[in-house]
């Protein structure tokens, strides 16, 4: 056998053993997920009235009950299409609550509210809708979002300490009912700038620009996104004049992906990958993707548990795969923003454009902004 063929043979033998410790942990996190059904449900149940009061505090509409994610909410009362919609949109922008039946009686035409949910809405489509049909991946370093991080990176030139700041969100444009589910087009785009706190001034090592067009779907408790996105990077100025014989790279491409995802009692489980449509310097063009998030509602005070495991792929990596996980609480208020107070780990390749065949580690704690 040749040396590229046995080497071809190690890495893709690797690979497989790689995704079998994956689906393995993927296995365990199920396990747990149905011991704590009981448990987990019985927050929810808290957490959904909570929405209810704080929404809709003149109606006398109850919580009667969450049973695997799915919640009923009952009233003597009418409760008009608005208001069902407004309060069913609030409480599925947590995962963890994958349906919302109700248990009322119809309104007359005199006795529906004044008052309309957020977005106008032409036939069956939805302008500028609340909420999204595809939640944000908690743990990918390069999904948009609002932080601001601290990391101590451990590198194959020295250990720093570092700061990243990211500014970044999706906004969705349109949302469609279709006769198996809903359908959403919209915008994201995120800057991630990282600073190297141990310079006199923190200098900015590299920025980081992401602008892309997603497509997502939702049935149930099973949501999918497809999207075409652009990447650039660029090296801070200051660190280029400190260092002119660094080698800069101009690392730019356009990428084309799908993630499928299944939420089950305050669980996400998602899966997905892509294909590199063009890039410059020329990278081999495909990655996989497989991740695990998990939610318990208030389980201290008014604060969720969060935590979340994100794991990529990349051919132009030799198929290694870099590891991201996140750990900590949040606090959900009235409107649905979220502050979250998270730990994380990596180990991989660095998510930092221009250093993406460099070895990196690091430890941090962030503080993240949904919006």
């Amino acid at each position: 056998m040749s040396g590229d063929r046995l080497a071809r043979t190690r890495t893709f033998s690797s690979l497989l053993d790689t995704l079998k410790g994956m689906l393995r942990c993927l296995s365990l996190a199920f396990g747990l997920l149905i011991a704590s059904t009981a448990s987990a449900d019985s927050y929810l149940h808290g957490y959904a009235q909570g929405v209810v009061a704080a929404l809709a505090p003149g109606k006398a509409i109850q919580v009667t009950g969450v049973d695997r994610g799915r919640a009923v909410l009952t009233s003597d009362e009418c409760v008009d299409d608005a208001q069902r919609a407004a309060l069913k949109q609030v409480l599925m922008d947590n995962p963890a609550i994958t349906a919302v039946a109700w248990r009322t009686k119809a309104c007359q035409a005199t006795q529906t509210l004044k008052d309309r949910p957020t977005g106008s809405t032409t036939g069956d489509l939805k302008w500028l809708p609340r909420g999204e049909l595809f939640p944000p991946l908690l743990a990918d370093p390069r999904e948009p979002h609002y932080a601001v991080q601290y990391q101590a990176h451990e590198g194959p030139t020295g250990d720093i300490n570092t700061a990243q700041a990211a500014i970044g969100d999706y906004f969705p444009i349109v949302r469609g009912d279709t006769r198996v589910g809903q359908v959403e087009f919209g915008i994201q785009a995120g800057t991630f700038s990282l600073f190297n706190l141990d310079s006199d001034s923190s200098d900015l090592i590299n920025t980081d620009f992401i602008v892309g067009l997603p497509v997502n779907y939702r049935l149930g408790s099973f949501s999918a996104r497809a999207q075409v996105y652009h990447q650039s990077s660029h090296l801070g100025d200051e660190l280029v004049l400190g260092n002119p014989d660094i080698d800069r790279i101009n690392l730019s491409f356009e990428d084309s992906e799908l993630l499928l995802a299944y939420e089950l009692f305050g669980f996400r489980l998602y899966g997905g990958g892509g294909y590199r449509l063009r890039s410059e310097p020329d990278l081999d063009p495909v990655h996989g993707q497989l991740g695990v998030e998990f939610r318990w509602p208030e389980l201290i005070g008014g604060f969720d548990l969060v935590a979340a495991g994100d794991f990529q792929t990349f051919e132009k990596q030799d198929w290694e795969v870099n590891r991201s996980y996140q750990a900590g609480l949040a606090w959900r208020g009235e409107i649905g923003r979220e502050v979250r107070l998270m730990l994380e780990r990596y180990d991989g390749s660095s998510p930092h454009g221009q250093f993406f065949n460099t070895p990196l580690e690091f430890w941090g704690l962030g503080l993240f902004f949904s919006p």
